[in-house]
């Protein structure tokens, strides 16, 4: 039993250093995915800020056009004033207030959708540093767990350790308790054998007892003749 308990700690180590490894790989994944979720965050920030550029720009545009747009609303006023001679210049206003007026429509849809560009780019900023606060945890948790199995494999080693050197002593006893059976056998042996000869003497003791009661009626006899 304790060298199948050896056996099972030893596995449990085993076991328990392969989890560690994983659980070292997760850990090197994970920190990696933090490091790109960093590099996109500060991409989107920079995204951001030249949104915010493009909309100041653009409203400066803005503020072009609607100034050309009244100066070529001016210019044609004073072409007509003009009569005829003035026909031609109030054709050149107008086109350019008509271009004034497109500017300022282009720079309004640019602006609208810098505006949306950048509401779509905080929403995903927003989640990735909630994803990026997730995978902190989860690698927290990660490094928790890995102590933890760091100290389970060296318990278990400890364990396996003991395991053995009770194995070992467990092993040594039987060899002790064999030896002392043997010598207890041999005991036995010895004791039979000096029963056996001990009951030889009693035998060996008795015929010669016979012997001399007959030796002593003998010698009795022969007083009483004499």
């Amino acid at each position: 039993r304790a060298a199948r308990a050896a056996t099972v700690a030893a596995d449990t180590r085993v076991a328990v250093d392969e989890a560690r490894g994983a659980g070292d790989g997760t850990l090197v994944r994970l920190g990696a995915l933090a490091s790109e979720f960093e590099d996109t965050a500060q991409a989107m920030h920079q995204l951001d800020d030249a949104i915010g550029r493009t909309v100041e720009v653009a409203g400066v545009i803005a503020g072009i056009a609607r100034q050309t747009n009244l100066l070529a609303l001016n210019a044609a006023i004073e072409a007509s004033r003009a009569g005829e001679s003035g026909r031609g210049f109030a054709v050149v206003a107008d086109e350019v207030r008509r271009l004034s007026l497109s500017s300022a429509e282009a720079t309004a849809d640019i602006r609208q959708i810098m505006d949306t560009v950048r509401e779509r780019s905080r929403q995903t900023l927003a989640s990735m540093r909630g994803a990026a606060g997730h995978v902190g945890e989860c690698h927290e948790d990660g490094r928790t767990v890995t102590e933890a199995l760091a100290r389970i494999g060296a318990a278990s080693g400890q364990v396996s350790e003991m395991m053995d050197a009770i194995a070992g002593a467990v092993e040594e006893q039987g060899r002790a308790s064999e030896s002392m059976s043997e010598r207890l056998s041999g005991i036995g042996d010895g004791a039979r054998q000096s029963m056996r000869r001990t009951e030889a003497m009693r035998e060996e003791m008795a015929g010669l007892t016979g012997v001399a009661n007959q030796l002593d009626e003998h010698l009795a006899g022969l007083r009483f003749r004499a």
